[in-house]
């Protein structure tokens, strides 16, 4: 594996530690990834850049924050051997599940408190957002080149049930906040949050 450096060292002054890694990680993709401007253009790059340390620059600034502002700059390459992982303590999900096909969301498990025959049922929103829209707000924080690539990785990386994913997106505004999950059949349901990934759900084959 290939080790690249920096040319020119940043200078940190002003800036907290999340806004110091992002700058670093920022250079890193300028530096490391050839003909980067056909893929992420400079001027889409120096928007991005400049928004990501200012939203950064808060004081309630966490870890998790870092990573979500992280993953959708890098993102934003499209190239699936291009990605980021870090550490990270999400803690608070809803508890059901989901399969895509043919690009639509069927229900694959949910809650034991929620009746079952909703499973195998088709999802068209949540909280009153299209599930396409939904989707096409994830796609951002993925790596994949194609749509097929993205959607698999929205689903296993767990973003449809993750509240800090769901509330960056505007689909929920806080960790009390209620998901309504509307069915084609015009069925509705509503799930509060759990914390942890010991769900209480039905025991389906995966």
């Amino acid at each position: 594996m290939k080790n690249y450096r920096l040319k020119d060292k940043i200078d940190s002054e002003g800036f907290n530690k999340y806004q110091y890694d992002f700058l670093y990680m920022s250079k890193l993709l300028d530096t490391s990834f050839p003909q980067l401007d056909s893929f992420f253009p400079q001027g889409d790059r120096d928007i991005q850049r400049r928004m990501a340390i200012k939203h950064l620059g808060r004081k309630n600034t966490m870890p998790k924050d870092f990573l979500l502002t992280a993953q959708k700059y890098v993102g934003s390459v499209h190239n699936q051997h291009t990605k980021i992982y870090l550490k990270s303590k999400f803690e608070y999900f809803y508890p059901f599940k989901v399969f895509n096909s043919y690009g639509d969301l069927y229900l694959r498990n949910i809650e034991r408190t929620q009746d079952s025959l909703l499973i195998g049922k088709k999802i068209v929103s949540m909280n009153g957002l299209k599930v396409s829209e939904i989707q096409k707000r994830l796609k951002k924080f993925t790596f994949a080149e194609n749509e097929i690539g993205q959607l698999a990785d929205i689903r296993w990386k767990w973003y449809y049930y993750n509240v800090d994913y769901l509330q960056e997106i505007d689909v929920v505004h806080s960790r009390n906040d209620v998901l309504k999950i509307k069915f084609e059949d015009g069925t509705l349901v509503e799930l509060n949050v759990v914390k942890g990934k010991e769900w209480n759900l039905y025991h389906v084959k995966e």
